[in-house]
């Protein structure tokens, strides 16, 4: 079996994939990414094996490819046997985390994995990320998913549920996806306990 997991960024689609992977699946980190210098190593469209999973950014276009991210992703679902989606309801949540992403590469170059404190985020940081416009890329990308979605009809699965502490809901949305693999298995492994992320100690900051 192959999988396409389409996803927006800091949705947990890499944790995703890395357990999904532990399962005798051969992984695919978003091989048309910008930023992985995987220009000359990957083509489009893709070469799938059997028991391969891949995890694509919505919004990413193959270099030198003049189709639209609907085009992209429309296609590359046709060319395996399921599909997942991934997004995140709590948009402030979301928006602290891809900003925890760009002050760890930026400034204190901590690695942008594992548990962290949004109240570790300067105010100064944060402002200048929100008058840059920078926010806007995450909104336009859960637009696009939601848009996916709809194209697909594939529903979208959301990380509150799926790493969360109701374990039994999350079996659910990993059974709903009827994944020729172990369920139990994947459930556990993507157990809140394992998993990085924010950690509240204050007041949010936005």
């Amino acid at each position: 079996m192959s999988i396409l997991i389409l996803a927006v960024h800091r949705s947990g689609s890499s944790s995703l994939l890395e357990s999904i992977s532990k399962q005798g699946y051969e992984q695919m980190l978003e091989p048309f990414g910008p930023y992985h210098n995987t220009v000359s190593k990957y083509s489009y469209p893709l070469i799938i094996k059997n028991n391969m999973v891949v995890k694509h950014i919505v919004d990413h276009i193959p270099n030198g490819i003049d189709k639209t991210y609907i085009e992209i992703c429309k296609e590359m679902s046709e060319q395996f046997d399921k599909v997942i989606l991934l997004d995140r309801r709590n948009i402030e949540q979301h928006l602290l985390s891809i900003i925890n992403v760009w002050y760890r590469l930026e400034v204190s170059g901590e690695h942008i994995h594992g548990r962290w404190y949004h109240d570790e985020l300067p105010k100064d940081f944060i402002n200048q990320f929100i008058q840059a416009n920078k926010h806007k890329d995450l909104y336009k990308q859960k637009s696009k998913i939601q848009r996916i979605s709809k194209i697909l009809n594939v529903d979208i699965s959301w990380y509150g549920d799926l790493y969360g502490e109701d374990r039994n809901k999350s079996l659910d949305i990993i059974k709903s996806w009827n994944l020729n693999i172990d369920e139990n298995k994947l459930n556990e492994d993507l157990h809140p306990k394992w998993k990085g992320g924010m950690e509240t100690r204050t007041s949010p900051l936005l």
